[in-house]
């Protein structure tokens, strides 16, 4: 690893060091993935909490589960600002109503988009694109079954403001735990080393994922 005045610099050379040229995306993956490798290694079985969420229909029912009660409390929270703490009789009606036509269009776009198939602790601007895309589409779509159907459906108020607080909600969701682990991963380091000061030069999206790999891990002491 070559080293300069000021920062430390990690370039392309110096990325097999970090298991990348030998090993692949794979390899760096895993030599900086402290439960697989330390886990495994020691023979410890893993813990009920990560054995239950690794298995994917029960995680998938899990966040669709979140995703429809984020559109419900959004949907109810539209209405009690729109009619500022109190919704007429007609119009929670119009809220009962609409409650299993949102869930029904939350869920097919969640599906539909994938939403619910990305590891939360990688989420990037890509994905904050896709999220906001399905969003958008949903309450697109839920105006249409009304259209459709030749019915009034909800204020455009309540539309917009559902929207915005479904996007906010499954947004904290979903990032919440890719910044929560790079903070904790952070702190951690810094309390157990000082820290070096390290600069990635090049190597385009393998120095992309070799900095995701690193701002989530605490195996090293490289402050990036």
């Amino acid at each position: 690893m070559s080293s300069i005045s000021g920062p430390q610099q990690i370039e392309g050379s110096a990325l097999e060091d970090f298991g990348l040229g030998a090993l692949g995306f794979g390899g760096l993956i895993e030599s900086f993935n402290p439960v697989s490798k330390t886990s495994e290694s020691a023979g410890q079985p893993m813990p009920w909490a990560q054995r239950i969420t690794s298995y994917r229909p029960i995680r998938y029912l899990a966040i669709l589960g979140l995703d429809g009660f984020f559109s419900v409390a959004s949907l109810y929270l539209a209405f009690f600002v729109r009619f500022e703490g109190k919704i007429p009789v007609s119009w929670s009606n119009m809220l009962a109503l609409s409650v299993p036509i949102l869930v029904m269009v939350r869920t097919a776009l969640t599906l539909a988009f994938g939403l619910h198939r990305w590891s939360f602790r990688l989420s990037g601007l890509h994905e904050a694109i896709r999220l906001a895309l399905a969003t958008l589409s949903g309450s697109a779509c839920f105006v249409a079954v009304f259209y459709f159907l030749r019915r009034p459906g909800p204020p455009r108020s309540v539309i917009l403001l559902e929207f915005f607080l479904t996007t906010s909600a499954m947004a904290v969701f979903r990032f919440t735990p890719r910044l929560a682990s790079a903070l904790y991963a952070d702190q951690n380091r810094f309390r157990r080393h000082k820290g070096r000061p390290t600069l990635i030069v090049g190597a385009g999206s393998a120095g992309d994922l070799l900095l995701r790999d690193l701002l989530r891990s605490n195996e090293h002491d490289y402050h990036v």
